[in-house]
C-alpha cells in the first residue's frame, strides 16, 4: 500500500497530487492517522485514498474540510476496540432473530446489519440512505448537534457516513477469527442451492 506510510510509529496517509492538478511537481497530500495499529491504519488509509481519488476526478485536490475531520474521527473512534461508540453501536444493534435476542456485538448482529447496509448500498436510493444514516448511525454517532445542524444541508454528508458506517461494520466482523466475507458467500450460495435440489427432489 504505497498511500501508507509510518513515522515513530505513527501512520500516515500520504499520496501524491495527480500531474494534472498539482501546483508544483511534488505535491503531496499527507494526514496523520493518529494510530500505531497497522490493521486500523489500512482501512483508514484506504477510505481516504478512495475520496481523494473521488476529488481528482473532480478536478479537486481533498483538502482537510470540516466533514472530512468529523467522519475521519467519527471511523477512527467507531473501530478501536472498547471504545464509547462501539460501546454504543453495539447495544444499538442488538436484534432478534427466530424468536432469539443476539446482542449487537455477536457473529449474528453485525452480519445481520451488514447485509442490512449492503442491500441498501445495492439500490442505491438517496432517500432510503438519509432515512438509514438518520436513525441508525447519527443517533450514535455522538457529532456535535450543531456541526449536524450544517451537515444535513450536504447530500454527500449522507453518502460518506453510510460508507464509512459500512467499513466500521466490516471492521467488526473482522474481529472474529476466520470470518471470510468470500466463504460466508460461498457457504451461503450452497445452502441454498442445497434447498433447490431437495426441493426438486420432492417433486420428483
Amino acid at each position: 500500500m504505497n498511500y501508507l506510510q509510518r513515522r515513530n510509529g505513527v501512520y500516515y496517509f500520504h499520496k501524491k497530487v495527480n500531474k494534472e492538478l498539482s501546483t508544483n511537481k511534488n505535491q503531496i497530500i499527507r494526514k496523520s492517522l493518529q494510530t500505531k495499529c497497522y490493521t486500523t491504519a489500512k482501512q483508514l488509509a484506504s477510505l481516504l485514498n478512495y475520496w481523494a481519488n473521488e476529488y481528482f476526478k473532480m478536478g479537486i485536490v481533498m483538502t482537510s474540510s470540516k466533514m472530512d475531520e468529523i467522519l475521519f474521527n467519527y471511523l477512527q473512534d467507531s473501530i478501536e476496540e472498547y471504545s464509547e461508540l462501539e460501546e454504543l453501536r453495539h447495544h444499538k444493534n442488538s436484534v432478534e432473530i427466530d424468536n432469539e435476542i443476539y446482542e449487537g456485538s455477536t457473529k449474528k448482529a453485525v452480519l445481520y446489519h451488514l447485509k442490512k447496509h449492503n442491500k441498501l448500498d445495492k439500490k442505491r436510493d438517496f432517500q432510503e440512505i438519509k432515512d438509514y444514516v438518520e436513525n441508525q448511525v447519527i443517533p450514535i454517532s455522538k457529532i456535535n448537534e450543531n456541526e449536524l445542524n450544517e451537515l444535513r444541508e450536504i447530500k454527500e454528508f449522507y453518502w460518506k457516513l453510510f460508507k464509512y458506517y459500512g467499513e466500521v461494520l466490516k471492521a467488526d466482523l473482522s474481529k472474529f477469527e476466520g470470518y471470510s466475507v468470500e466463504e460466508s458467500i460461498d457457504k451461503h450460495k450452497k445452502n441454498k442451492n442445497q434447498v433447490v435440489c431437495r426441493a426438486k427432489e420432492k417433486e420428483n
